[in-house]
């Protein structure tokens, strides 16, 4: 149907496979025969990757865009006899893994932040522990969320509002990035966001929000995408990064609570 690419682009997270882990990659690495210790030194690294929503192109275009954000963690530990091993996860938060390319060959996710920090083995290890698994308990919000008939719905409510809040200066026509948005020409559109402003206080996240509860016909609190994933991910490192202490990822967190579309790090 003709409405699917939009309503896929605005998901912000196309991909509602279960989450998968990463395997170290061992090859640059030394190897020992040295028993790995608790108390080894360990260099931990959290990164931020994003790219535009739905779109076949890597990187980002505009943070008025939708981005698609994943997030690693991986732990870099010298043994006693100072050979190194690696430990490491990615959450995928329901959408691209990074190394993945795109037509043009270039990698799909780019840095968007992040951090690093030392540990002991131990310490890395439990951090590990609960970054695995560490996402929100509200629904993921796929096209499974909203059923055939509603598309239309929300393409109905959503239209008007970009043509009323959107203002790009003629050049183009908002008609025009309305038209490209409905035949899934991402590309475009976020290429020209960035010489759009909004009016009236209005915001592409608020325009989603009203489109997809008229069409819902209720509140929005007990839906996710990618990006509250990827926070509820960012606050456990950072409380990490501020003082060491591992904490706990609630499912039941107020970040997760209704779809974070626009994030930036």
């Amino acid at each position: 149907m003709r409405w699917l690419p939009l309503v896929i682009a605005f998901a912000g997270c196309n991909d509602s496979d279960p989450q998968r882990l990463a395997r170290p990659d061992l090859d640059s690495l030394e190897t020992s025969s040295t028993e790995a210790s608790s108390g080894d030194a360990c260099t931990v690294q959290f990164n931020v990757l994003q790219k535009d929503a739905y779109a076949e192109t890597a990187g980002r275009s505009s943070d008025l865009w939708p981005p698609h954000t994943t997030t690693e963690l991986t732990a870099t530990c010298t043994r006693s006899d100072g050979s190194q091993d690696q430990l490491g996860d990615f959450m995928a938060n329901h959408g691209t893994e990074p190394g993945e390319t795109d037509p043009n060959g270039d990698v799909f996710l780019q840095g968007a932040g992040g951090g690093s920090a030392t540990a002991t083995r131990e310490e890395a290890e439990a951090l590990l522990d609960a970054y695995t698994g560490c996402e929100c308990g509200t629904e993921f919000l796929t096209l499974d969320a909203i059923d055939d008939a509603l598309v239309e719905s929300v393409v109905a409510a959503l239209v008007p509002y970009l043509e009323a809040n959107l203002d790009c200066g003629g050049e183009p026509p908002v008609s025009d990035l309305v038209t490209a948005l409905l035949s899934g020409d991402i590309e475009s559109v976020a290429a020209a966001l960035p010489g759009c402003t909004w009016v009236g206080g209005g915001g592409m996240a608020e325009g989603l929000d009203q489109a997809l509860i008229e069409a819902l016909g209720g509140s929005l609190d007990g839906f996710h995408v990618c990006n509250n994933d990827a926070v509820l991910q960012a606050e456990l490192w950072e409380q990490f990064a501020l003082d060491g202490s591992v904490g706990q990822c609630s499912p039941g967190s107020e970040v997760c609570v209704g779809p974070k579309w626009l994030y930036v790090y």
